[in-house]
């Protein structure tokens, strides 16, 4: 079973209220999503791996529960919540795909395959999760920022990295500052992404100005 659809199998088996909860903390932590959202399928996806294998309240709730049922998968799922979730840029991509993290210096080797991991391409910058599974995986819930926004993010990681503020906090702010950049076209990247707006959760958004 691939990883993804051992993600899919344990949310769809888990309890749909824990599910929910689970979404709803994701969702405080990096900004809330609609159905009708374009980017809906990729935050859904960050969001189930982030009940799963993340650090959610409590951190990986629906994989523990999962596997008091399915003890066999108990090893490989402590291996995957025990992944790397960072700010990564990609320096090769193809046959063989390679990611520095931007929160420490280590450079990976990816597997690629057919989820995000095979779709990456030299300059891409994202948030994401590593973890070892028959080699080292990028996770399905990868979320790419855009390209014009890329310097922005930069800065702000770097200030962060200088103030200790890196880790999951830096990745969930950098989350909300690109949903307020959906949520606000008008916004330029230096004005969405910034240090000062690191800890602020409000997104702030006028429906009518979502993008279309």
């Amino acid at each position: 079973m691939s990883p993804e659809a051992l993600i899919e199998r344990i949310v769809a088996e888990s309890d749909p209220a824990e599910v929910a909860a689970a979404r709803a903390d994701f969702s405080q932590r990096t900004g809330d999503f609609a159905p009708e959202d374009p980017f809906h399928e990729a935050r859904l996806w960050a969001a189930f791996e982030d009940a799963v294998l993340g650090w959610g309240t409590p951190p990986g709730l629906l994989s523990l529960r999962w596997t008091e049922r399915h003890p066999d998968q108990a090893m490989r799922l402590a291996a995957m919540r025990r992944g790397w979730r960072s700010v990564f840029a990609v320096v090769a991509s193809g046959a063989r795909a390679r990611v520095r993290g931007l929160l420490g210096s280590a450079e990976l080797d990816v597997v690629p395959d057919e989820g995000p991991a095979g779709r990456l391409a030299i300059g891409d910058l994202f948030v994401g999760r590593l973890y070892v599974d028959a080699g080292v995986r990028l996770g399905p819930g990868a979320l790419f920022f855009e390209r014009d926004g890329h310097a922005a993010i930069e800065e702000v990681v770097r200030v962060a990295v200088g103030h200790h503020r890196q880790g999951e906090a830096t990745c969930d702010a950098l989350l909300r500052m690109q949903m307020r950049r959906w949520r606000q076209p008008s916004l330029r990247p230096h004005h969405a992404f910034r240090w000062d707006a690191f800890d602020e959760r409000a997104i702030r958004a006028a429906p009518w100005a979502r993008r279309r």
